[in-house]
């Protein structure tokens, strides 16, 4: 018999009020010379995304609030709460479950206060019903959660919620997912802070609805996608939202994966393996500290021409085996330190788009293969040089340097390269530019712990010379071919969730049950399937889907 919880003081909070307000454009304009603006779709549907009172509240009147100690020797280990208010949880239970299935106009505020909750049978917080539930980490509290591999179960995940679901909080939560997904919200997920530690067999947060992040600390190791929202019948949904936070992801499918809008103002992002790191039909990244090295795509914008990647700030680096930066559409950037370590096979390139590439502002040092190297398109307001090199060399810093000897950029690539792709706000044309490798240079000012920029060079070897005789200079045939690189479907993409290795929806059936993180040594990654160019793998049908209920004849939308 399932304990029922009803004495309770409603717990208040301001849900009209709103905190936080964003305006999110489809795509940042940027002035051109011209005094005309740039974007990557100037009629693309703006969305708001908010944060309200609510997502952040964790006062509350422990004298007034239900106290909920869980112990193995309890005689109902399923707890259901089924009225609103506030519940403060702690206590250890090695197998039991708590059920939230209040009025779904009646707020639930959890407190989780050194809770340790393990489930055979389903997820260990099961939220069935309410109007939202928040999720309150009590501070300085360190809760695990964990589930167990199991032959089936729509709740596929340690908390599973079918409405909206708001984290916050100074302590630690850390998440075992052995049988599916660690967090699986069909609504609207936000994580307002706390710190995160989460493990999983197939994904790692998921919203179904959308994905808000606006701070705090997340370790994550997941065989699937780390983070990722998967409605894709709703421009307006469908999205992550990023404001900041702390991110280490070491994963099998995507680090970060929207259907829609991917938008990063902020953070600090390390996905240190995955498949393809960023990808999004529309991203747009305003700040933030990125590094990303993935198998295939660095970052990519996928689905169809109407894609873009808007780029207005940030510090970012990619070691891509596949395309560095790939967009099906646009890709334009604005502002920010973007550096690439691209593919060394003539398959793909550090930078790849199908319609238009345009540099108004930044430091650009992208270096990869010759093969299939697009440069910047020529409406760009700042100047780039595509440069073929002849067996360009790992680990030999490179330096292009202006006739005066000043040093525009300098990068040591840490792959071998056959062309390099450089853009600075210091490029003029008219002037005339040499390329050095090795050297020593005195004066020069580091932009980040990879690249550099100013100073003289002297002792170099000079690999090639060129006068900047455009904006757009480059020295590779078909650099500049419009419509990007001419291969169907943009190549590698598609925001579908799950299209890559490693990232197949989970099957039960088919876990033994132990959970074994990413085997990923230093210097190994996720192998790349053998596939011509364009081609991805299959993606499973169901992938990313909620597991029908029995009766039902659709997923929830």
């Amino acid at each position: 018999m399932k304990k029922k919880i009803t004495s309770f003081l409603a717990f208040v909070i301001l849900a009209a009020g709103i905190l936080l307000v964003v305006f999110l454009p489809g795509n940042k304009k940027a002035t051109k010379r011209d005094g005309t603006s740039t974007s990557a779709d100037d009629n693309q549907e703006s969305i708001f995304l908010t944060v309200k009172n609510a997502d952040i509240e964790t006062d509350y009147d422990e004298s007034q609030a239900d106290k909920i100690e869980l112990s193995d020797s309890m005689t109902d280990k399923t707890i259901e709460i089924t009225s609103g208010g506030t519940y403060i949880i702690s206590g250890s239970l090695s197998d039991g479950q708590i059920i939230i299935n209040a009025p779904d106009s009646e707020k639930v505020h959890l407190i989780l206060n050194n809770v340790t909750l393990g489930s055979s049978t389903g997820a260990p917080i099961y939220i069935k019903s309410s109007d939202k539930t928040i999720i309150t980490l009590a501070k300085d509290s360190e809760n695990s959660l964990s589930d167990t591999n199991r032959e089936s179960g729509y709740d596929n995940a340690v908390i599973y919620s079918e409405t909206d679901l708001s984290i916050n909080g100074t302590g630690t939560l850390t998440i075992n997912a052995l049988y599916n997904n660690s967090i699986n919200c069909r609504d609207d997920l936000k994580l307002i802070n706390g710190t995160y530690i989460i493990n999983s067999v197939d994904d790692g947060i998921v919203g179904h609805d959308s994905v808000t992040v606006a701070g705090g600390t997340f370790t994550i190791n997941c065989k699937g996608d780390a983070i990722k929202s998967s409605k894709s019948d709703n421009d307006s949904e469908g999205y992550v939202h990023i404001t900041g936070g702390e991110f280490t992801i070491n994963c099998g499918g995507d680090g970060i994966q929207a259907e829609t809008y991917l938008y990063i103002e902020n953070g600090t992002i390390n996905i240190t393996e995955c498949y393809e790191g960023i990808e999004g039909h529309n991203v747009t990244i305003d700040n933030g500290t990125i590094s990303i090295n993935s198998s295939d795509d660095g970052i990519n914008a996928a689905k169809n021409s109407a894609s873009s990647i808007v780029i207005n700030g940030g510090d970012i680096y990619v070691n891509a085996e596949g395309d560095g930066i790939d967009s099906n559409g646009t890709i334009v950037i604005n502002s920010g330190i973007v550096v690439v370590d691209g593919p060394v096979s003539d398959g793909n390139s550090g930078l790849d788009y199908d319609a238009n590439c345009t540099i108004n502002g930044g430091y650009i040092f992208i270096a990869g293969s010759s093969g299939m190297a697009e440069g910047f398109s020529s409406d760009s307001t700042q100047c780039s040089a595509l440069l073929a090199v002849t067996n360009g060399s790992a680990e030999n810093t490179v330096s292009l340097a202006d006739s005066k000897g000043n040093v525009i950029l300098s990068y040591t690539p840490s792959k071998k390269y056959g062309a390099l792709n450089i853009s600075s706000p210091d490029m003029k044309t008219g002037e005339t530019y040499t390329l050095y490798t090795g050297g020593t240079i005195t004066g020069i000012t580091e932009l980040n712990s990879r690249i550099s920029k100013g100073g003289t060079i002297s002792d170099g070897s000079s690999v090639l010379e060129y006068t900047q005789t455009d904006v757009t200079y480059s020295d590779i045939k078909g650099g500049f071919v419009p419509g990007g690189n001419g291969r169907p479907n943009g190549g590698n993409g598609g925001p579908n969730g799950g299209n890559r290795p490693g990232g197949d929806k989970f099957n039960p059936d088919d876990n033994s049950g132990d959970f074994t993180p990413p085997d990923m040594s230093d210097d190994e990654r996720p192998s790349m399937p053998s596939m011509s160019d364009g081609e991805r793998p299959e993606k499973p049908d169901n992938n990313g889907s909620r597991p029908e209920t029995p009766g039902e004849t659709s997923g929830i939308s």
